[in-house]
């Protein structure tokens, strides 16, 4: 069939092009819109390719002590060297640090002291995922030039310390190939380099076959591991394994963020068009669904008022405490996330928000701020108030610091509805201050100085060592070494006694067990006292 395009004067014209309808019409060279991009060939530079060889060593170092054994001074040197490496990587890419970049550095290199200085192992998990993360980010904000944090954070942070370098794992791979064709006498090195990594596994897999079928065999291995790594030799071996998947992700993090090529940047103007076409539910759909929800929390906060101002005044309704205080706190959390969920789906999805967004809509989310805020602070004065009558545990502590967390988080997200704030720059800087001070006071530190000091003033009851003892890192035990008196007073001196000498049992196998201070002070603990 023969296609007619009609001319601007309505005359027909045979042979001419059908007309391109607007939706598949190319785009302006410089519109900002999100777009797949055609995979680039990876291209490499002579640092490249010594940084390469320098992660496979570091994939195993961070695998062995910042997955495996996140305890010791070995582990603060690691990542300490994780972001030399990665600021170094960085110049030598050539890209400007800026003095906001700077500061950043020095935030996740202060992330890095709590392995040296703390036992707590909750601790060195949270900062272990913070530096992995913070340190992509890092070097991405160089590259895309946004200083502390972008303004769409956390979609360029998935990206950057997840997508990016998922996407990119063969970097490692490549980089070590590109160097070996670069140079003739490198062609050589590489080819004794491939045949020592096939080399690699089946020896491991003939090794172990060996010291199973021998048993002379398979005491000279186990020598051998344990002179070099103090370990069992099978440990060794799956650690190297998955050391090399590690050194891939740690070193496509660094290359990808760096590489604009294979990371495309995206502009905020691009983020505001996506998720403009997103906001597709009608206002009146959300306001209705709300209203329920509202007429429920206005019925709730009315029929409970003396049930909730109980917890302010410091007077109980009931006889016991505990009902109180535990009574409906957990789900009074839950209602807190559930409500931070409803918010961002409701400024995120309506059909006229963000710079549309009419005023209806703005006191809509100011209202589920505000039940929320007055939810969170009942449920932090029941929980202040159940540990003021029955002293603190782990539980308590990070219950009450995620509860003071969602405060900041909904203080911001009300003051945002009505004035534009950089809310990713607040609320990244209040979670890193709540974090640091969560770090300066150790939670189990505070935990023993907490429950004693209650105790010796006469204000708590009983002093719960199972608990102290049990639960809590060495932390806790260097704060009851300095009130053994107290525990003295509590009658279970002789348990403290037991618990004490078998966490020194434990340091004695191995002086890598005592590199953080609170380790070294319990282990070097009079002998005599623990007799």
């Amino acid at each position: 069939m023969l296609y007619i395009q009609q001319e601007p004067t309505g005359t027909p014209t045979p042979d001419a092009p059908a007309p391109i309808p607007p939706e598949y019409a190319p785009l302006s060279t410089t519109e900002p819109m999100m777009q797949r991009t055609v995979r680039k060939e990876m291209t490499f530079e002579r640092h490249d390719h010594a940084f390469a060889w320098i992660y496979l060593i570091l994939g195993f170092l961070f695998l062995r002590y910042l997955i495996i054994k996140q305890d010791g001074l070995i582990t603060t040197i690691v990542c300490l060297v994780m972001l030399i490496l990665a600021a170094v990587y960085v110049r030598l890419s050539k890209k400007e640090i800026r003095t906001s970049h700077k500061i950043t550095w020095g935030i996740l290199a202060a992330a890095a002291l709590p392995f040296s200085l703390s036992h707590d192992p909750l601790l060195h998990t949270l900062c272990a995922i913070l530096l992995v993360i913070g340190t992509a980010w890092w070097v991405r904000s160089i590259t895309i030039g946004c200083g502390f944090v972008s303004r769409f954070f956390l979609p360029d942070l998935a990206d950057a310390s997840l997508s990016f370098p998922l996407n990119n794992l063969a970097a490692l791979p490549k980089s070590i190939s590109h160097g070996f064709k670069s140079s003739s006498g490198g062609k050589k090195f590489g080819m004794i380099a491939l045949g020592i990594g096939l080399a690699i596994f089946p020896t491991l897999v003939i090794g172990g076959l060996l010291a199973s079928a021998d048993a002379g065999m398979e005491r000279m291995l186990a020598e051998i591991a344990y002179v070099i790594f103090s370990e069992d030799l099978t440990v060794i071996v799956w650690q190297l394994m998955l050391a090399i998947p590690t050194a891939f992700f740690l070193y496509a993090g660094i290359y990808s963020n760096q590489n604009t090529k294979l990371s495309p940047v995206i502009s905020d103007e691009a983020y505001e068009r996506l998720f403009d076409k997103n906001r597709n539910i009608p206002n009146l759909i959300l306001y209705t669904s709300l209203i329920p929800i509202f007429i429920l929390y206005i019925t709730y906060v009315v029929s409970q008022l003396s049930y909730f101002a109980s917890a302010f005044a410091d007077s109980l309704p009931m006889r016991s405490y505990s009902v109180y205080a535990r009574r409906g706190f957990f789900e009074l959390c839950w209602i807190a996330v559930i409500n931070l969920i409803i918010l961002l789906i409701l400024n995120g999805c309506a059909k006229q928000s963000g710079k549309n967004a009419p005023r209806t809509l703005k006191i809509f989310g100011a209202m589920l701020c505000g039940f929320t805020l007055f939810i969170i602070l009942t449920a932090i004065a029941k929980m202040g108030l159940y540990m003021a009558n029955y002293g603190l545990t782990r539980k308590r502590v990070l219950t009450f610091w995620f509860m003071l967390l969602l405060t900041v988080c909904f203080l911001v997200l009300l003051v945002r509805q009505f004035k534009q704030i950089p809310t990713a720059k607040i609320l990244t800087t209040g979670f890193l201050i709540l974090f640091a001070a969560l770090c300066i006071i150790r939670p189990d530190a505070l935990i023993a100085k907490y429950n004693i000091s209650r105790y010796a003033d006469g204000s708590l009851d009983e002093l719960d060592l199972s608990t102290l003892c049990g639960d809590l890192s060495d932390d806790a035990y260097v704060v009851m070494l300095s009130n053994t008196d107290i525990i003295e007073q509590s009658g279970d001196i002789s348990y403290f006694k037991s618990r004490l000498r078998y966490r020194q049992s434990k340091y004695e196998d191995s002086v890598l067990n005592i590199l953080n201070l609170s380790s070294f002070l319990v282990y070097t603990t009079n002998y005599e006292f623990t007799t």
